[in-house]
């Protein structure tokens, strides 16, 4: 109910400013200052399943559809812009041709969305500074308040949760092992927001503001002591390899104090030898793989089957259930069984319900302006926000190998918002993103 009443709250603020000021900038705006709660739902699974996030983009896309389908000759979108109709067309040409296409049908929803929103991000932050001085102090505002929402769950117990239902992976009986989901139903989706997030706090929004830096450093830091309390194996490495991808294009001397910092730190490590948490959780990594690897090992096989359009979108659990019946988990003996909804990986995931195309096109929407930024990292002209923009895709990156995270707004909301910002060019005008000979933290 507290969900319900959440989301009508948001979608009420959301008119009253949008009737108030009509701009797109209210739009993108209350998606970033409410992004703690623009995955609640605003009817149950009974009615469609749908959510803050849902009804805020179709009201915006209805008021500002003139500017959305308006394309500016100055600036070419037209390879993306064709990309994400290839993806929409031939996802629901896979939906529509599967042995199951009315299963799950709100599934669909984020799939449309999330372009629609990352359509008007464009339009928000083209030649302007909007950026730093409204979207990233929106989006540290929201982070700072997810950070303080998993202390107090840190303090009083998994019964200060946001879900009624927690994941099962967030308490162990037997060991009495503790993965904090944060404001998140999964402790593995938590692990990946916060090393999405962390990297946000070392973007600099205010210019030789001293106060300001170190807030950002205290919540890069915070963040990392988040990631190590929600327990996902997955993520800390994600963040450790977005780390290093910081180090490599970075100064001698951030190099250096990196070095001794890691050697310090791995000192500690090995003096206290700590058990507990996520160290904890490394000697069951053998079994942990072997188990993963026998569900990739069938998905790769209905893969094979279906490899143009895959099974359709969200048909996974069903297409097991019918014809992989031994693929399930029983919590408890005797207990109700319960089947995958994923394989475990996302990225198998895209490739088995939606087939290669789709898995094709989404490779290059991340990987073309990836690339094209390495190439400026190469020639050191690489702007430093953009540098911690690519360290965070990385840690998600890695991180999306092991789950299927777009289930929730919020983690798909933060992949989109640095691809969008990696593709645009950077203003010239603005201090932030005046390239240094060789990449600093700020």
């Amino acid at each position: 109910m507290l969900q319900y009443i959440i989301a009508l709250i948001s979608i009420l603020v959301f008119i009253y400013l949008i009737v108030n000021k009509p701009t797109i900038e209210t739009y993108v705006l209350f998606v970033f200052y409410n992004l703690p709660f623009i995955n609640t739902k605003i009817l149950p699974l009974e009615y469609g399943f749908v959510k803050t996030f849902d009804v805020v983009t179709v009201v915006a896309l209805l008021i500002f559809l003139k500017e959305f389908l308006t394309f500016n000759k100055k600036v070419n979108t037209w390879f993306y812009t064709t990309l994400v109709i290839l993806f929409w067309a031939v996802t629901l040409m896979s939906k529509i041709s599967s042995e199951f296409p009315t299963t799950d049908l709100y599934l669909l929803y984020p799939v449309f969305n999330i372009f629609i929103f990352g359509r008007f991000l464009f339009l928000y932050l083209r030649n302007n500074d909007k950026l730093f001085t409204k979207v990233l102090p929106a989006l540290k505002t929201s982070l700072f308040f997810i950070l303080g929402f998993m202390t107090l769950q840190i303090v009083f117990g998994l019964n200060f949760t946001f879900y009624k239902e927690l994941g099962q992976n967030t308490f162990s009986e037997s060991t009495g092992l503790i993965r904090y989901p944060g404001m998140f139903s999964e402790s593995q989706y938590n692990g990946q927001f916060l090393a999405l997030g962390s990297f946000v706090f070392l973007i600099a929004t205010k210019y030789k503001d001293q106060y300001s830096n170190y807030l950002n450093y205290f919540g890069f830091a915070l963040s990392i002591l988040a990631i190590i309390l929600a327990g996902s194996r997955s993520a800390l490495g994600g963040f450790a390899f977005g780390c290093i991808f910081l180090v490599s294009i970075s100064s001698v001397r951030v190099k250096i104090y990196t070095t001794l910092s890691l050697l310090f730190g791995a000192f500690v490590f090995f003096l206290y030898k700590p058990d507990s948490g996520i160290f904890g959780r490394a000697e069951n990594l053998g079994d942990d793989l072997s188990f993963r690897q026998s569900i990739w090992t069938e998905t790769f096989g209905i893969i094979k089957e279906y490899p143009i359009f895959g099974i359709g979108f969200g048909n996974f659990e069903s297409y097991l259930m019918k014809y992989h019946q031994e693929l399930y988990l029983q919590i408890e003996s005797g207990g109700d069984l319960i089947y995958f909804t994923q394989p475990e990986n996302g990225y198998l995931k895209i490739l088995v319900e939606q087939g290669y195309i789709v898995f094709i096109i989404f490779i290059l929407l991340l990987l073309i302006p990836f690339l094209r930024n390495v190439y400026l990292a190469l020639l050191s002209k690489l702007p430093r926000y953009k540098g911690f923009m690519m360290a965070a895709l990385i840690s998600w990156i890695v991180a999306f190998n092991t789950v299927y995270s777009f289930l929730d707004y919020r983690l798909l909301l933060m992949v989109a918002i640095f691809t969008i910002v990696l593709i645009i060019p950077p203003t010239q005008h603005t201090i932030f993103t005046k390239p240094k000979q060789k990449f600093e933290l700020p």
